[in-house]
Formats: structure tokens, C-alpha cells, sequence
């Protein structure tokens, strides 16, 4: 692995920094984890204990150095959480092939270290650090310190290898200044400052109290929907109360400190002038066991409010308390087109005949077929080794390249694979399993001949379960797998726990696989689940199928220019005049904005809120934000704004009738942010906008199930471009790839610079966008040494007739 970020040119590496990031995230966003959100408590709490500032002074506020915390305290009769392997427990000596005699765990433990692997960040600890902050950290008490003073001493980034620099010339490191007391009254946990409980108006604002009061349209708390009710913001938290008008007339209450506020997300709706406001906020059950460590679920309220002069609102709130800065998703501060001038000549751009022809063409034969069939497939061995068991975490397309990772372990070590555990994805909350996502039938039946496979373990193994490694240090649980493991490492280290206990639970397991050095029966074989094992449940292509006829067989006529050359499509025998059409995967979420460290128009707010999340979540190992934005875009490490990228399309010849489906699952800065793109393609679409309410009633909420469906639609567009990298496109590029199917990479190191230039025009704008991009629309591109098999199919997977 390369130390620092390179351009986004799509590599491999990529999914290696993103993972670590992912797996920090993770941790600091679901308590239930080995890691509370400790560190975002602890850099928060010396931040508005010491600096909060008034809204006039927030050019000058720069982050706290969280590195100054020292000290430890024990967490004394506290109850450990229940992640895989969070805790150590003696457990009952039984025979046969049923609980694993703690002896043959203690040599199995031995032969762990004697590999000399470095064990992952799941190990069980004691003590948490004194939350004693060096220079400006007051001593008062702050509100939810108790349910957040079990956390553990080091930081994920600590314990395991991540490639993000230190962020020692933070340009916004440095401490607070300090403010005097009587800018904000101390805060004793009770957020009952003398509050009317009635509304006047839609917003009171009470200067004495520094108290918002806002007059909700609905609230939304677990599955209960209630309305009028009052939402009181104070520098100390949040407090929800007043009668309800729902079906059973009831006193609804609901409070939480400012420390117990996970995140604010806020969705503006311009049109009508209405936001909805979405809190994750620590569960009361977590409040209550204050003597429990790791405890603590996320749930979420929503409420919404309809006030055309929101952006104020929030203001307001914001300036109340420092915190609501890190925690607050400030998209409202949507900034104006950044390229105006480029977006105006665009917004009446003429594209010829020929430029169509050429962008819509598919791709011609490139002397590769797919060549994974084996025409001698040996049968299976009669006895396997023993159950492999694998639990994976990340997205959809992470636990995808898992379960074909999964599939070739097995085969290496003659074991039948049990259908994977998808753990539950700790930012959406979503517990989506295989069965929901594949099917799993068809998953079997394919690899029958390969590898033999059981949708459960039998009755003799049945208390393997991910509650029985949850709770202890097992024998037969494998949790040294190092990233990218060689054949040999899983025979020497799995294969003896399969001959000992019959079964091998093997966690954490995402890219724990090697690219390379592998038989080509089992790069073959992992090609095999990916392009023809894995397809989706019949509800998800059914949603798809749905999606992609209303893309190509639009109610309205194609409008403007080129409708010729946009009827038909890549061997499209279903029915004349089918449209063309094109999926962009805009990636442009707060986590990519705030890592990349870039400035993208949202002013001196955007920049400070950015900052403060960048150090919440990565602790000053942001390599990026050693450089300026000029010098980053020079590098071509700033992602493309949805403006940008609606530019390059434009550029490349898409014009104004182009049939452009969106495959976001959510955009930073929201509907304000993607306005210039939806001007410069007025025929954009997405799921919501094609698919009835109905139907998508059942995978509503479930990240899963709607990354699956633009997947689909994705996998069937004739042309694919992905903004920025990550797994959705190296899993799309590698499989359109071995479909031989069009695929535009957008050229990063010639994309910065060109944007900076603000007195370019748009013919030579356009020049160079073309010239930039003749060799990046689809081109094969064999795989190289550690790139991985499943973006790069060839030669592994593919061979010339």
C-alpha cells in the first residue's frame, strides 16, 4: 500500500483507504461496537466547554488538538458490549463436535501469535481515558458525560494500519478562544430554561435563555407519527414536548444533551419552503445503563418544519452551541454554479450528428470473451473438512466481492461454505441478509459442481452463532485473517481449526483475500459467483426491469436534438425505438467532502463545519489537508461537485435530451447542491422519480435492497460513468468490463486544473475534455499486480478466441 492519496483515478488501492475510513466510521458512528463515539465526545466537549463562540467569531475558531488527552480511569463493573470477540468468558467444556474444550482454544490462541499476525481492533479492554484536556478545557460537568465515560483508550486509527498521514499542518489546528462564562449559561443537564411550551409564530427566539423553539409539521419516533408539537433547541440539547392530535391523544415527550446527539441532517425542500430534520441520537435505554460500557444503540426522530427562511432558522440554532456545528449537516449553505460561465454557454450547447453517433456507439469487440467454464470440472471431494462461516460488514458491494472471497476460501480448503452473515451496516441501519439481496437458490444450484454450499449449519453446530462470538474469545473463531492473505496462510492457520472443531468462523473477512499468486481455478472460480452466481432476488430485478423499460419507453416523446440517434439501444430486440440512456453514480456525500479537505463554494461555515467532522472522525490523519484546494485540484484530488461532473457530460456530448438516471444514495448539500446538474439535464431521473410509491414500499429505508436496484439499472444502461471511486464503481466498472459494455473514467489529474482555470471558454473547455477522455470510455484494461480481479477482470477471468 502507497502512503497518502494519489489521484482519483479508480484504482484498487482506493477500496483499502476507504475501508479503513469505513471501519472508523463504523466504530465512532454504532456504540455497539468495541469503540464508543468516545473521541467525538471528547473533542466536542473541550470545544464548547472552552470556546463557545459567538456566530461573528467563527472565521477565527480552529479545531482542538484531541492528541492532548491523556490520563485513563477504570470502567469499573462496567458490562462489555457484544461485537465479535468484544469480551472474554469461560464457557462449559463439551464433547464431540459441539463447544470447543478451552484447552484446544488456548493452543489455538498460541499458534495465533506464534504467526506472528497482528490480532484486529475487537480485543476486550478495561480502562477508558480521563477526559483531562490540557490548556482551555473547562472543569465543569458537561451534560451526557456519564453515559459516555466507558470509552476505550486508543483510537481505532491506533491499532490498525491506515494509509492517512498525520494532519500536523491542519490549517485550522490550534485551539478555541476562549470566550467568558456568561456567553452561555452553565448547562446542568436539564434543558427545562423556562420554555414556553406554545408556539407563536414558527420560531421564537429567546435571547436571555439562548433558546429556539420551532412549531413541527409531524414528529416521527419509533413508528409512532405525532403532530403539533413544540421542538426546543438550547445550547444544551434538544427537548420535544406538548400534546398530541394522533389517533390516541397522549402527552408525547422526548430530551437529549447536546453529547447525546449523534448527528442533525436537514433535507430542504425549496419549493414549498418545508425541511425535514433527521437526529441520530444515543437510545434512552443507552442513557439509563450508565454503568454498562458499549451499551448504547443509535435511533433516529424526525420531525419537519415549514418556514421558507429556514436557512436563518438553522443559523440561529447553530450559533447557539459550537457543537451543533460538528454534528449538523449545514446543506442548506448550498453555494452558487462555481462555473458560471461554463454552465450558461452549456445550458444552450448544440451537439452535432456525428458527436452523438460516436458517444452513443457501443463499444466495438476487443478480442476478449468471458472463459471461467472449466470444460473438466473435477467433482467434489466426497468428505469436506469441516463449515466455513464468514460475517461481513460494509455495503452491498463490499459484501459482494466478500461472498466471492468466501466461495474461493472454501475451495481452497475443501469446506462447505455456510451462505455468509451480512452484518448490520452501522450508518444505515440496515440488517438486510443474503436471502434478501440474492438468490440464494440460484447462488447454490450454480456452484454445485465447485464448491458445496448449505444455507445453514446442521443441528450439531448449531450454537455458532454470531451471539456465541460476541460474547467470548472462541477457538474456532478466526480473527487474524491479515488484508489480501495468500492460499498458504488460510492452510496453515484455518485448515487445522476446521480438522479440530469441524467448523471456522472467519470475522472480520472483507478483503482478506489475495489478487495474486492464486490458481486460476480459483480466480476462475471467484469470477464465476461474481458475474453468474450473484443475481438478485426476483423483487429486486423486477423493481429494475420496471425502472430501466420506463428509462428506454419514456410516457413523454425524447425531446430536442439527436432523438435519431438516441432510438435503439445494444442488441435491443424487444421493440423498435427503445431509448438510450446513461446512469451517473454521484457519489458526493459529507464523508467524501470532509476527507477530501477541498473547498467546494459553501463559504466560511461549510469550511469550518467540514473541518470539525474531519476531526471528529479522523483525528488529524488527513493527508489532504496539508495542501491547499488549489494544489489539491492541481493533483486531481478533489471530487467532482455534481456541477462538475453535469459539465463534463455536457462536454463529452450529452446533450439537453438525454435520458441520465441518477444512482445516489444521498447527495451533500442535498436538492440545492444537484440543481445545475438537474438545468443542464432536465430528463434526469432516479428510483423515487420513476417508481410509484408503492413499489418500493417493501425495500424503502434499506440501503441494500436500493443500492441492489441501481445496480440493475445500472448494469443494463449502455453507458456507465462514476464521479469519484469507491466499491459501487469497482464492482460496475469489472463487470461491465467483462460484458464489454461502455464505461467513461473521469480523468481526475486533467479535470482539476481545467476547473480552476476561470477564464476558460467553452470550446476549449470542451477540446480538452474530449481529447482527455478518447482512450477512457470502456477500454480494456488488463489487471495488474494487486489490482483487484473483480475491476479488472482480465486476463484472470477472460481470454482471446
Amino acid at each position: 500500500m502507497k502512503n497518502g492519496f494519489e489521484a482519483f483515478d479508480f484504482k484498487e488501492e482506493d477500496e483499502i483507504s476507504e475501508l479503513a475510513a469505513e471501519k472508523y466510521l463504523n466504530k465512532l458512528k454504532n456504540p455497539n461496537l468495541d469503540d464508543p463515539a468516545n473521541l467525538k465526545y471528547q473533542f466536542l466537549e473541550c470545544v464548547a466547554r472552552g470556546a463557545a463562540v459567538q456566530r461573528k467569531e467563527m472565521d477565527n475558531v480552529s479545531c482542538v488538538d484531541v492528541d492532548a488527552i491523556d490520563g485513563d480511569c477504570s470502567c469499573n463493573g462496567a458490562t462489555p458490549a457484544a461485537p465479535l470477540g468484544a469480551g472474554e468468558k469461560d464457557f462449559v467444556t463439551k464433547e464431540g463436535n459441539h463447544e470447543p474444550d478451552v484447552s484446544l482454544e488456548s493452543k489455538s490462541v498460541h499458534s495465533e501469535q506464534q504467526a506472528g499476525v497482528e490480532k484486529d481492533s475487537h480485543e476486550p479492554r478495561s480502562t477508558c481515558p480521563e477526559l483531562e484536556l490540557r490548556d482551555s478545557c473547562a472543569e465543569a460537568p458537561s451534560p451526557g458525560k456519564s453515559q459516555l465515560n466507558c470509552a476505550l483508550s486508543n483510537s481505532p486509527l491506533r491499532n490498525e494500519a491506515v494509509d492517512l498521514a498525520s494532519d500536523a499542518n491542519e490549517s485550522m489546528s490550534g485551539r478555541s478562544p476562549a470566550t467568558p462564562a456568561s456567553d452561555v449559561a452553565e448547562d446542568d443537564g436539564s434543558l427545562n430554561d423556562n420554555v414556553s411550551d406554545h408556539c407563536f409564530g414558527n420560531i421564537l427566539v429567546d435571547n436571555i435563555n439562548k433558546t429556539v423553539v420551532l412549531c413541527s409539521d409531524y414528529v416521527l419516533y419509533q413508528d409512532n407519527y405525532y403532530t403539533e408539537l413544540s421542538v426546543n433547541f438550547s445550547p444544551g440539547g434538544i427537548k420535544i414536548n406538548g400534546s398530541t392530535v394522533s389517533e390516541h391523544q397522549e402527552t408525547f415527550s422526548f430530551e437529549r444533551g447536546i453529547d447525546d446527539i449523534i448527528n442533525i441532517n436537514c433535507q430542504l425542500f425549496q419549493r414549498v419552503g418545508s425541511v425535514t430534520v433527521t437526529l441520530k441520537v444515543l437510545s434512552k435505554v443507552a442513557l439509563e445503563a450508565e454503568s454498562a460500557c458499549g451499551t448504547s444503540v443509535i435511533e433516529e426522530l424526525e420531525f419537519a418544519v415549514t418556514d421558507p427562511r429556514w436557512s436563518e432558522k438553522q443559523e440561529e440554532i447553530t450559533s447557539l452551541n459550537v457543537k451543533y456545528l460538528a454534528i449538523w449537516d449545514i446543506e442548506w449553505n448550498a453555494p452558487k454554479p462555481r462555473h458560471l460561465p461554463l454552465v450558461e454557454v452549456a445550458l444552450h450547447r448544440k451537439t452535432s450528428f456525428k458527436q452523438q453517433s460516436d458517444l452513443w456507439s457501443p463499444l466495438p469487440n476487443q478480442g476478449w470473451k468471458p472463459c471461467i467454464d472449466s470444460a473438466n470440472i473435477p467433482l467434489l471431494p466426497e468428505k469436506s473438512q469441516g463449515y466455513i462461516q464468514v460475517f461481513l460488514d460494509g455495503g452491498l458491494n463490499q459484501q459482494r466481492m466478500g461472498i466471492c472471497d468466501a466461495v474461493a476460501v472454501a475451495k481452497i480448503l475443501n469446506a462447505t461454505l455456510v451462505i455468509p452473515h451480512l452484518e448490520v451496516n452501522p450508518v444505515w441501519q440496515d440488517s438486510s441478509s443474503f436471502t434478501d439481496i440474492f438468490d440464494v437458490d440460484h447462488f447454490i444450484n450454480v456452484l454445485r459442481d465447485e464448491v458445496s454450499i448449505v444455507k445453514e449449519l446442521p443441528r450439531e453446530y448449531s450454537w455458532s452463532t454470531r451471539e456465541y462470538y460476541a460474547t467470548g474469545i472462541r477457538a474456532t473463531r478466526i480473527k487474524t485473517a491479515p488484508v489480501h492473505a495468500s492460499a498458504n496462510w488460510y492452510l496453515e492457520n484455518v485448515l487445522p481449526v476446521l480438522q479440530s472443531y469441524g467448523i471456522a468462523a472467519i470475522s472480520p473477512f472483507s478483503h482478506r483475500l489475495a489478487f495474486d499468486k492464486l490458481p486460476m481455478k480459483i480466480q476462475h472460480l471467484r469470477c464465476k459467483v461474481n458475474f453468474q452466481a450473484l443475481v438478485f432476488v426476483p423483487q429486486i430485478r423486477s423493481i429494475g426491469k420496471t425502472l430501466v423499460h420506463r428509462l428506454r419507453y419514456p410516457s413523454g416523446k425524447l425531446q430536442a436534438s439527436a432523438v435519431d440517434v438516441l432510438r435503439g439501444r445494444i442488441d435491443d430486440t424487444e421493440k423498435e425505438g427503445a431509448g438510450k440512456y446513461v446512469v451517473l453514480h454521484l457519489r458526493f456525500d459529507k464523508d467524501m467532502a470532509a476527507h477530501s479537505a477541498c473547498d467546494f463554494g459553501g463559504g466560511k461555515a461549510e469550511k469550518l463545519a467540514l473541518a470539525n467532522y474531519r476531526q471528529v472522525l479522523w483525528q488529524g490523519r488527513v493527508l489532504n489537508s496539508q495542501f491547499t484546494d488549489k494544489e489539491l485540484r492541481n493533483q486531481g484530488r478533489c471530487p467532482l461537485t455534481p456541477e462538475e461532473i453535469g459539465l463534463l457530460l455536457a462536454a463529452l456530448g450529452f446533450d439537453n435530451s438525454t435520458r441520465l438516471y441518477l444512482a445516489s444514495h444521498k447527495v451533500y448539500g442535498g436538492e440545492a447542491r444537484i440543481s445545475t446538474l438537474r438545468k443542464l439535464f432536465p430528463l434526469m431521473e432516479d428510483k423515487k422519480s420513476l417508481a410509484l410509491v408503492k413499489e418500493l414500499a417493501e425495500i424503502e429505508g434499506k440501503a441494500s435492497l436500493l443500492a441492489a436496484v441501481d445496480y440493475y439499472v445500472s448494469l443494463q444502461s449502455d453507458i456507465f460513468i462514476s464521479a469519484s471511486p469507491g466499491n459501487m464503481h469497482n464492482a460496475l466498472v469489472g463487470h461491465r468490463a467483462y460484458l464489454n459494455l461502455k464505461t467513461i473514467r473521469p480523468n481526475m489529474l486533467l479535470l482539476g486544473p481545467l476547473f480552476l482555470n476561470k477564464s476558460m471558454e467553452w470550446s476549449e473547455f470542451q477540446h480538452a475534455v474530449i481529447n482527455g477522455h478518447k482512450n477512457r470510455q470502456g477500454q480494456m484494461r488488463l489487471r495488474k499486480e494487486k489490482q483487484s480481479i473483480y475491476t479488472y477482470p482480465a486476463p484472470d477471468c477472460m481470454c482471446r478466441p
